[in-house]
């Protein structure tokens, strides 16, 4: 199926069920679950096709991506979605699925995170984004994570969603 045309259904999908869920989007995300506990060694590779089928998971069932794309807005502070783009302290995130950590030229990523040699899978992202310091210690990301599994499922379901984020070859 093509990747268009999987997003369109998966927007559709999460929009009908995320509908009630957005009511709630201005209230807090509940309580706190344990944060992803992954090893960098196990994040050193990725399936392409789970990474197509993330969408799809059940995890996302539910998942709301206006609210994820209101969460994506502290990202932007220091990330770009825009090819080639650094507007702050982080580099761009297009096309950020599948691709190495410290990848994008000509970016001065940390000797951490180069070292750390991950590569950005769903479960990849998940661990970062709930903890980057935890994952990556002396890594230059200022920010302190988002601690709640509803957070962390609402940004990564849009990122999944907009075609921004994937590589072009996978567009």
């Amino acid at each position: 199926m093509p990747r268009r045309r999987r997003l369109t259904e998966l927007g559709a999908r999460i929009g009908a069920i995320g509908i009630g869920a957005s009511l709630a989007a201005c209230g807090p995300a509940g309580p706190t679950e344990p944060l992803p506990s992954v090893t960098l060694a196990e994040l050193r590779s990725v399936d392409v096709g789970e990474l197509a089928a993330a969408p799809a998971a059940e995890r996302f069932v539910g998942a709301d991506l206006r609210r994820g794309e209101k969460l994506f807005r502290q990202c932007v502070v220091c990330h770009a979605i825009e090819p080639g783009v650094t507007i702050g302290q982080g580099p761009s995130l297009n096309g950020v699925w599948g691709r190495a950590s410290a990848a994008v030229p000509g970016f001065a990523y940390s000797s951490a995170l180069a070292a750390a040699d991950i590569k950005w899978s769903v479960r990849a992202m998940d661990a970062w984004v709930a903890q980057p310091l935890r994952l990556v210690p002396g890594s230059q990301m200022s920010f302190g994570g988002l601690h709640a599994k509803r957070d962390r499922n609402d940004l990564l379901a849009y990122m999944l969603a907009d075609e921004r984020f994937w590589d072009e070859a996978e567009r």
